[in-house]
Order: C-alpha cells, then structure tokens, then sequence
C-alpha cells in the first residue's frame, strides 16, 4: 500500500485526545496526522466507536489509559482485537496483559513493552508478547552496527519492517478473523 493509503488507517491521540478537525495547536511532527473527518479530542472511547479499530497502540507512559470500556467496546467489532500497550516500566503500561485478556475474553493479540506473566482465564493459559525492548530495538541496534550507519533513517525503518513482515507464513495470518484497519495510536504530547 502506498503512504498515503496507509496513512489514512491511523488514527492518533495525544493527551488532549484525537487529533481531529479544527485542532489548531500541535507540532511540525503531530501535523501530518490531524483527520478532519472527526472532531478534534475525541476521547478513545468515541474514537473507537466511530472507526472501529483492529489495532490499539500505546507509547503515553500513562498507566491505565487503555479502559475497561475502551477494550471491550473494540472487541464488540473485531474478533481479535490487536493491544499493544507499549509503554514501560510495567506500571506505566497502558493496561496489563491480565486486563487485556480478560476484557477480550481472551481473545486479543497482546505486546507490550514491559514483562508480564502468563494469564489463566476460564482454564486456558495466555502468554503475552513483549516487543519494543526486548526485540525491537536489540534488532535496530544490531542492523545499525553491523553496517556502521550513522543514523537510522525512515527508509531503513520501512525496509526492515517489509522484510520483517515477509517472514510471517501464511496460517500465521489467518489467526487474524478480521483484518488490520484503523490503528489508534496513542502518545503524549504537544
């Protein structure tokens, strides 16, 4: 998909909330991504309802931010939702494994940044995913070393993300029963 298809399956927010139509203070960085199509700080909760999310991504650092009503309200549509809270140390994580288990009933598909233990619920054990510190940027850190670069640019970013996702097989992906659309991602801010 070309950039600016992709660009339009996300959805982001900062500590004022969506950054939607009329929001008239943000940064060079937060410009590229302000949506007109809804109004400016749309709480998660309204921003979920109305673009029905498969992906929830959080870098706040603000614990909690991921609510009970906002997880279970993307889970009404998506049959796996995705929630990566990724913010670390644990305590800082958007929401817990535990949390995100239960309020799917089981059936998202976790990361976080931070370790957390393994889940039972209902007999059945879960085992969260942990990305950005254990994997994510080891493996930046490596491929930069290891070709001496002096910085790492958008397009060695988007490189490696397609080679990454070239690894995945196929009946990896069919454990997806609804599609990646409308990602929220969440940050805080100015």
């Amino acid at each position: 998909m070309e950039e600016a298809e992709a660009r339009k399956c996300f959805w982001v927010s900062d500590d004022k909330g969506l950054l939607g139509a009329g929001r008239v203070q943000f940064s060079g960085a937060q410009a590229q991504w302000v949506r007109n199509e809804l109004p400016d700080a749309y709480t998660l909760e309204q921003t979920i309802d109305a673009v029905k999310p498969t992906v929830l991504i959080g870098v706040t650092g603000v614990g909690g931010l991921f609510t009970e009503s906002a997880v279970r309200r993307m889970a009404k549509h998506c049959a796996r939702p995705i929630i990566f809270p990724l913010s670390n140390p644990t305590d800082h994580a958007e929401c817990t494994a535990k949390q995100a288990f239960e309020w799917t009933n089981g059936t998202c598909i976790f990361a976080s940044g931070s370790p957390f233990q393994p889940v039972t619920l209902n007999g059945k054990t879960y085992y969260p995913n942990q990305s950005n510190n254990m994997f994510v940027f080891p493996g930046i850190g490596l491929g930069a070393t290891s070709i001496h670069a002096t910085m790492i640019s958008p397009r060695m970013l988007n490189t490696a993300s397609y080679t990454l996702a070239q690894t995945v097989r196929e009946e990896d992906l069919k454990v997806l029963s609804c599609s990646v659309h409308n990602i929220i991602f969440l940050f805080v801010g100015a």
